[in-house]
């Protein structure tokens, strides 16, 4: 089975939701998608991995400055990707990923609002809450996992950027916020 390192880093995100740059790497070789929203043009968003994972821009993202660069901000809108072969719906099942956001999150709306979704349902999903808690949720095996690895309400301040990463060995899953180890649990299949 291939081992899969996975990476997001998101530019900014608003809740309503602001704004993301992805960032996927295959363990040890090249990445399998990265999105700068440096390089938009009209409502593509370009791979620069260079693997053909173009993003279409839907329902109209503004595009504004991100905590590095440009970054999109969200309210009711998405960045959806076509995936190539190197991108597939069993990214997170087959292996080990790493996935990393900047989030700057206005928290209002929804009480659970997505950063980041990987393919329909059923899917592995990043949520950040209302009151500023980030929750690791997935598919598994056969089984929507709930809470897979939610950290502790208010780890994400409402206006102000926050960097925040999940972590899969396999194993365990991990979130840290700005650095620190913020909740770990088990694999559940």
């Amino acid at each position: 089975m291939r081992r899969l390192v996975m990476r997001l880093i998101l530019l900014g995100f608003t809740l309503a939701v602001a704004v993301l740059t992805p960032f996927i790497v295959q363990a040890m070789e090249k990445p399998i998608i990265y999105f700068s929203f440096d390089n938009i043009k009209g409502d593509t968003v370009p791979d620069l991995s260079g693997n053909g994972n173009d993003g279409t821009m839907e329902n109209n993202p503004k595009i504004v400055n991100g905590q590095f660069g440009k970054g999109l901000e969200f309210e009711s809108s998405r960045v959806k990707v076509k995936a190539s072969d190197t991108l597939t719906p069993d990214l997170f099942k087959e292996g080990m990923f790493t996935l990393v956001i900047w989030i700057n999150a206005k928290r209002t709306g929804n009480a659970w609002q997505q950063i980041f979704r990987a393919g329909p349902a059923p899917n592995d999903t990043l949520f950040i809450n209302s009151n500023g808690r980030l929750s690791w949720r997935g598919w598994v095996g056969a089984a929507w996992a709930g809470g897979m690895c939610e950290t502790a309400p208010g780890v994400v301040e409402a206006n102000k950027w926050t960097h925040a990463t999940v972590v899969s060995d396999k194993k365990h899953f991990r979130v840290y916020v700005n650095g620190e180890l913020s909740k770990e649990s088990s694999f559940q299949e």
